[in-house]
């Protein structure tokens, strides 16, 4: 073999040494600083996005929340309690109080199901009645409806539920506020600033009404 041959013999053997075995994918020279750089940022990236996309819908689900306990308050009142004991009270300012207050309720549940339909997707609130949320009021409202039955009993039924309609209202303007005061939602924040304003009016004049003019 003359020297031409092997030196070329040579060059060969080590371009085919030099390859990657088996064809494969050479990583290492793609593993630069600008690609690791680009890398790392768009994780962060990621991450970020991630984050961010969970906590609109841990915030979401909170308002949501917040807005069907609100609607199932307000029914049980209207419904269960106040359908039962208004007509029965002595006092014509509690009777007048509560007349009022009937009319905030059903405005609320209204203001309530159409925001959770347009801005939640929830068609059927009324649907949800056996949900946890739904069955916790209900057993606040059975446990309130047995005190005033007590106090119906014991003709203290006025004094009682004065005394209770203020505290009940006070439960459900805190829901009104936490949703007011957090939620994204435009229509669910205008409508919760409507609803507090009324429902405060008419706790002032439950906790103020004189039990004595009874």
């Amino acid at each position: 073999m003359d020297k031409m041959a092997y030196l070329q013999q040579i060059a060969s053997e080590n371009k085919n040494h030099n390859k990657t075995p088996n064809g494969g994918f050479d990583f290492l020279k793609y593993l630069t600083l600008k690609n690791i750089v680009i890398f790392v940022v768009s994780l962060f990236f990621l991450i970020g996005a991630s984050t961010l996309l969970n906590a609109k819908k841990t915030i979401d689900t909170r308002d949501r929340d917040y807005l069907i306990r609100s609607y199932f308050m307000a029914k049980y009142l209207n419904e269960e309690t106040l359908g039962k004991y208004s007509d029965l009270l002595k006092s014509s300012d509690l009777r007048a109080y509560s007349s009022s207050l009937k009319g905030v309720l059903h405005e609320l549940m209204l203001t309530e199901k159409k925001s959770l339909t347009e801005e939640f997707g929830i068609e059927d609130v009324d649907s949800l009645s056996e949900e946890p949320i739904a069955t916790d009021e209900k057993d606040k409202n059975n446990k309130l409806n047995s005190t005033l039955e007590t106090a119906r009993i014991s003709a203290h039924l006025d004094r009682v539920l004065a005394r209770e309609f203020t505290l009940q209202l006070a439960y459900l303007i805190n829901y009104q506020t936490e949703t007011n005061q957090r939620t994204q939602k435009p229509a669910a924040k205008s409508a919760t600033e409507t609803e507090i304003k009324n429902l405060t009016n008419l706790k002032e004049n439950f906790e103020n009404f004189n039990i004595k003019a009874v």
